[in-house]
């Protein structure tokens, strides 16, 4: 490996080191005269991948990118939306999943298929998942499974995004 070392000088520009992170994870920086490889790192780690499935709210998620948030689509085996939510790890980075009731349950083709199956792989990488159901049927949502019934947190449409904000 060569490794050449720096010297001050046109390439690089040294300013002092301003950086604070608050819960809003905004990064504040001074790093140099460019954008800094270290503000993108930062940048990068800091930016919370939301995975989400196929019928959340576009303009939730419009929200929460313009945050400075990611999303990635997840699908459950058949509508062919985005990776598949039962192959899902921890290397994909997601901080959270969202995904409505409709399409966990058994799907033609897929019977035997149950929720809990779904979820394992979120479950078994500690990954959390926001179930999305209305508020006066969250019980019924949760008698549906068996594993997951504690492991999933439960919101109704207008509650998801504060619900989100707890996970990002």
């Amino acid at each position: 490996m060569i490794q050449k070392k720096l010297q001050p000088g046109p390439e690089l520009q040294i300013r002092p080191v301003a950086l604070e992170i608050n819960s809003d994870k905004e990064v504040f920086h001074s790093l140099t005269s460019r954008r800094s490889p270290l503000y993108n790192i930062l940048e990068v780690i800091l930016m919370s991948l939301i995975g989400y499935m196929e019928g959340t709210d576009p303009d939730l998620l419009s929200s929460l990118c313009a945050q400075g948030h990611d999303t990635a689509p997840l699908g459950n085996g058949t509508d062919g939306h985005g990776k598949y939510i039962a192959h899902v790890t921890s290397t994909d980075g997601l901080d959270v999943v969202i995904a409505y009731l409709h399409k966990l349950v058994s799907v033609s083709g897929m019977e035997n298929v149950t929720i809990d199956d779904r979820l394992f792989a979120c479950r078994r990488h500690d990954i959390p998942v926001i179930l999305v159901v209305p508020s006066d049927l969250k019980q019924e949502a949760k008698d549906r499974m068996d594993e997951s019934r504690d492991y999933v947190d439960f919101a109704s449409p207008d509650e998801l995004e504060d619900k989100i904000k707890k996970y990002i």
